[in-house]
């Protein structure tokens, strides 16, 4: 980060790891969940605050000015494909980013295809908008995983595509595996499909293909997804509406041949490193299917992906990209301490809904915890290793204790910082039992302040 800014983050527990914290210009503050937006308020109270970028469009009560605010917009899929969203959702979103195209004082997106559909946006008034073009995770670029079980049931498929996608309407699935249907009985090919993200919804459309050898693998690493990348003979790609396209780099990155949509953002990203078309033609995408496996013009697809691949960013923004988009504001909005929020005020809400469905117990949305505190989260079996870090008000100790019994026991110190790494037990329910506790102003027992865990996340809440 530009070292003549100061900056503030505000973040949750959930988004620790996605800036560098330790430099000298660079400060947090920790958002509750219960009350982001009060807490908020207060800071920029506070603080001299000149300019906030916004990661994402809301709806708030904050007096902060728009104009004096950079909003990322990642797409305007609402005004293309209205009937992909539920009602409330379709209203939210024409208020929430109609509201920053109208007042923002600048506007930042993810592609030329986004920034010219907002440009062309009847409810547009900027006309201050940029790109900033995303980047790998940190995750995605390293080494795949060496899990024998996930390596072991990859190869006992055999050769396979693969689909990166939760099952959203955008994402095109039933044309998708229809059209992967067809291509199996035209070729008699033995080929597989891969697919993984969020399961809700899968079995609604995997019903509909009982012959069809379809496997879904639920929510995966992003170490583990470079080795499903790897491994699979073709990703496939074809989502009729992507203000990007992540997967398509994620795919380079592991110089994996792409077929995708030749529509919105996707051919500015693939360029000439892929095989597209239409992806409402279910005819052409298993001409494409046939084309990749008969015809195998990976060689020449893995060339080209190695020149798109230099063109395209494999590690974080340079340091200097949101100062250079403050600094294309007036004049008096520069110098500005820079505020990254995430979308906060929606994981209150899915908080709420993860205690009731007892996915977690003993966590308050201040992250405090209680002496006993429970997660059951496809966290656990997802991460090899475990972690959380915070401080406790008093000497004690706390055991981390799954099914077999306690995997680690840990003596803490008061208001002492501390993080404590652990091995996955594999599966849930896992406790953490702390042997001290006090009772806090709101009259709870509390035992252990949270500042970042990767127990549970943001998908728990969903």
């Amino acid at each position: 980060m530009n070292p003549e800014h100061e900056f503030v983050v505000f973040r949750t527990i959930f988004n620790r790891g996605l800036l560098d914290e330790s430099r000298a210009n660079v400060s947090t503050v920790l958002l509750p969940l219960n009350d982001d937006w009060k807490a908020l308020q207060d800071v920029l109270d506070r603080q001299p605050v000149e300019v906030m970028f916004r990661a994402y469009p809301s709806l708030d009560r904050l007096t902060f000015p728009l104009a004096k605010q950079i909003v990322l917009i990642p797409d305007l899929q609402h005004e293309q494909f209205p009937e992909f969203f539920s009602a409330v959702a379709l209203r939210w979103r024409k208020l929430a980013f109609g509201r920053a195209l109208r007042s923002a004082g600048a506007i930042a997106t993810i592609s030329e295809f986004v920034s010219r559909t907002i440009r062309a946006s009847p409810e547009n008034a900027c006309t201050d908008i940029f790109v900033m073009s995303p980047a790998l995770r940190s995750d995605v670029r390293a080494n795949e995983v060496e899990d024998s079980a996930l390596i072991k049931r990859l190869e006992a498929l055999g050769r396979y595509f693969y689909y990166p996608a939760n099952v959203w309407k955008h994402k095109n699935h039933t044309r998708v595996i229809t059209a992967f249907d067809m291509f199996r009985k035209e070729t008699g090919s033995d080929i597989s499909f891969v697919f993984t993200g969020h399961p809700e919804g899968w079995s609604d459309v995997a019903r509909h293909f009982p012959n069809a050898p379809l496997h879904h693998l639920g929510f995966v690493s992003g170490r583990e997804q470079r080795t499903i990348y790897r491994k699979a003979f073709a990703t496939v790609f074809f989502s009729l509406y992507e203000g990007f396209g992540m997967p398509l780099l994620e795919a380079f990155s592991a110089t994996c041949p792409v077929i995708c949509s030749n529509t919105t953002s996707l051919p500015e990203v693939g360029g000439d490193a892929v095989l597209s078309c239409d992806p409402t033609d279910i005819s052409a995408m298993a001409g494409l299917m046939a084309r990749i496996v008969v015809a195998e013009p990976a060689s020449e697809l893995t060339a080209a992906i190695e020149r798109v691949a230099k063109r395209r960013p494999t590690s974080a923004p340079p340091d200097n990209a949101a100062s250079s988009a403050i600094a294309r504001l007036p004049v008096q909005f520069r110098h500005a301490v820079e505020i990254v929020l995430s979308r906060a005020h929606r994981l209150g809400r899915r908080f709420k809904r993860a205690l009731a469905r007892k996915r977690v117990s003993g966590v308050f949305a201040d992250y405090w915890l209680e002496p006993r505190a429970s997660f059951d989260t496809p966290c656990i079996a997802r991460n090899a290793n475990l972690f959380f870090s915070g401080q406790t008000p008093r000497d004690g100790t706390v055991s981390v204790v799954g099914n077999d019994g306690i995997i680690r026991m840990i003596s803490l110190t008061a208001d002492h910082p501390v993080t404590i790494e652990f091995p996955s037990p594999g599966r849930g329910p896992l406790q953490l039992c702390f042997s001290s506790s006090v009772v806090d102003s709101q009259h709870r027992r509390v035992s252990f302040l949270l500042d970042g865990t990767n127990l549970m996340e943001e998908t728990d809440f969903t």
